[in-house]
Order: structure tokens, then sequence, then C-alpha cells
């Protein structure tokens, strides 16, 4: 009697045999392959905009969108201030790490706005 599991069989000359366990095992493994693949691509991150910018825009428009609702509704100041001073302050470190990497002021960055808490 031989003991099962301990000794290797021989293969099979030609290909391998895909069972279904196999192909799900690859298909399951390939999406890690391809990020990997992915990341080592040469000029990796180097193309088009940095995605800061966008971000940063975005926060602007966000505090100028909240400071014209409080406008609008002065009600709902005492509860949209936080959000207001929360997204500035957001743009402004996005706006300074771009400044950052880029060495000096973002073209593209809009300049800090103050808006008043309750108009």
């Amino acid at each position: 009697m031989r003991p099962r599991g301990l000794v290797s069989q021989p293969l099979p000359a030609g290909p391998l045999p895909l069972s279904r366990r196999r192909v799900l095992a690859l298909a399951a493994l390939a999406p890690a392959a391809g990020a990997g693949l992915a990341a080592c691509t040469p000029g990796s991150g180097s193309d088009g905009p940095d995605p800061l910018i966008a971000l940063a825009r975005q926060a602007r428009d966000d505090v100028d969108l909240i400071t014209a609702t409080v406008t609008a509704a002065p009600a709902l100041g005492d509860r949209l201030t936080p959000a207001r001073t929360a997204r500035a302050d957001h743009a402004a470190a996005l706006e300074a790490e771009l400044a950052r990497v880029a060495g000096g002021t973002p073209a593209s960055a809009a300049p800090a706005k103050s808006a008043p808490a309750n108009p």
C-alpha cells in the first residue's frame, strides 16, 4: 500500500489537463498578476494632468456651492459652516501639496477664498 499524497506522481507528457478547479484558481489570480504588471510599466503615472488638480478644483467648487446655499438660506448657516470650513481646508491642503510638488504655485488651482460664516 502506497502512502497517498506523499509520493508525487509523474506528470503526463503534453499539456496539463485543465480541471474546473484549476481554471477557477487561474481566474482568481489573473487580476493580481495584471495589477502587478501594470505597476511595472515604464512611465506609469506620468501621463496626463495631476489628479490633485481636479480634486482641489472640486473642493473649491464645493466651498462656492455651500457659500451660495448659505446666502440663499441663512438658516442653514450653522449646519453648513463646518462643511464649508472642512472643504476649504481640504482645498488649501491639496493646493499646498501641488505647490510643493511643482516647486511653486500651481497655475490651475484657484487662490484661497474666504467666505463669511453667516452673511
